[in-house]
C-alpha cells in the first residue's frame, strides 16, 4: 500500500510505501525511484529502521524531513535525499538551548534550504525539566547546528507559552517561522519567530 504522495515544483514525487514486513520512503524523479530509507536499513545513528511517520515533507531540492523509529526503542528526526540521510535530533540526545534531553517528536517541516523545524518533548526529570517546560520548537540542518526557537515556560510578547500547537509556515527567504501556540490563560496566538536572531545566537 502507499500513503498519499506529495510532489515538488520539479516533479519529484515522495511516497511512503508499505510492504509485508515494513515500510519505506521512496522518491521518484520521473525516471527512477529510489528508497531514501526503509525498514531493515541501518540508520546513520546506529541501529536499524523499523517504521516511519507522516505527514510527508518535500522541498524543491528533493529533500525530505521525516521521523523514524529504529531498534533499541529509539526514534529521531532525519533529513534525506537521493544520496544521503542526515540525523537532525534523536531520542536521548542533549536538546540544545536546554539542560534536558529529547524524548518524543511531533510536527515537522523542511525549508527550501534544507533546514528542518520540528516540535519535540523533553524527558521529564532530566536537567530540571518538568511539565511546565518540556516542549519546544527547534530548527537546524544537522545535529551540530540545531537552535531552540521557543520553549514552554518562556515569555513571548509578555505571555507565557504553555504549548506549541502546530507549525504553520517555514519561510527561509524571510528568515522566519510562523507557528501556533497556546499561552497562559488558555489564549491561542499565531507567532512569527525571527530565525535570523536565533541562528546568530
Amino acid at each position: 500500500d502507499f500513503s498519499d504522495p506529495i510532489i515538488n515544483k520539479l516533479g519529484d514525487v515522495l511516497v511512503l510505501g508499505q510492504f509485508d514486513d515494513g515500510s519505506g520512503l521512496f522518491l521518484h524523479d520521473g525516471l527512477d525511484a529510489i528508497a531514501i530509507a526503509q525498514s531493515g536499513d541501518p540508520t546513520p545513528k546506529g541501529g536499524i529502521y523499523t517504521s516511519f511517520f507522516g505527514p510527508l515533507t518535500l522541498n524543491d531540492r528533493g529533500q525530505t524531513a521525516f521521523e523514524a523509529r529504529f531498534t533499541g526503542g529509539m526514534s529521531g528526526v532525519f533529513r534525506g535525499d537521493r544520496t544521503t540521510v542526515t540525523p537532525i535530533a534523536v531520542k536521548g540526545a542533549a536538546a540544545v538551548g536546554t539542560t534536558g534531553t529529547f524524548d518524543t517528536f511531533g510536527a515537522l517541516q523542511i525549508g527550501k534550504d534544507g533546514s528542518v523545524v520540528f516540535i519535540a518533548t523533553l524527558t521529564i526529570g532530566v536537567g530540571g525539566v518538568d511539565t511546565s517546560n518540556n516542549v519546544g520548537i527547534w530548527i537546524g540542518r544537522s545535529e551540530s547546528d540545531l537552535h531552540l526557537v521557543a520553549r514552554t515556560g518562556q515569555s513571548v510578547a509578555g505571555k507565557t507559552l504553555t504549548r506549541p500547537l502546530s507549525l504553520a509556515q517555514l519561510n527561509m527567504d524571510q528568515h522566519s517561522i510562523v507557528w501556533l501556540g497556546r499561552f497562559a490563560g488558555n489564549a491561542v496566538a499565531i507567532v512569527s519567530s525571527d530565525l535570523a536572531s536565533n541562528l546568530n545566537n
